[in-house]
């Protein structure tokens, strides 16, 4: 209800923020899926981490935008929906280069508990970051932690082995 009193909207409206990006997710994760299969995993990672990062930004900017707030908003969100795939990528690069079923498990567990960690501590620190600076600031600050996730990432990991394998056999 928060949204819908900063952007002065109907609160059935936010139902709408959370279809549009239920329904890119639903369509675009798919598809940057087997995309990272012809791409690389690498590739299609810093790809969907910079449009989420972008998409965050376009939302936390969007209070600043008037009349045109809401419907900007809408389509960040939207937008952030494109890049689903962020977590179905992971899967798949850790189990490429994971070198044993051991390490394997030990790394795909760690990341099964990304959610339940943020599910646990992003309402506290949003709601507090919320509070004290506005409603847009977690979100400008998780599309900035994000386009650095991404220079990370960029910057400091491989392609995986099986991907580099599976070009070699294409030429």
């Amino acid at each position: 209800p928060y949204y819908a009193q900063e952007f002065g909207v109907p609160t059935a409206w936010i139902g709408y923020i959370y279809a549009a990006w239920s329904f890119t997710a639903t369509v675009f994760a798919p598809l940057l899926s087997s995309m990272s299969d012809k791409l690389g995993r690498k590739r299609v990672l810093v790809t969907c981490l910079v449009g989420a990062g972008a998409a965050n930004v376009i939302q936390g900017l969007a209070l600043y935008c008037g009349s045109w707030g809401f419907w900007i908003f809408l389509f960040g969100r939207a937008f952030s929906g494109c890049w689903a795939s962020v977590g179905a990528t992971c899967n798949v690069y850790i189990t490429d280069v994971a070198t044993t079923e051991e390490l394997r498990n030990k790394y795909l567990s760690q990341l099964a508990m990304v959610p339940l960690v943020a599910i646990m501590t992003g309402p506290g620190l949003g709601g507090g970051l919320a509070a004290a600076f506005g409603n847009n600031v977690p979100v400008l600050i998780d599309g900035v932690i994000t386009l650095f996730s991404a220079c990370v990432v960029h910057f400091n990991l491989v392609e995986t082995p099986a991907f580099l394998h599976g070009q070699q056999k294409d030429v």
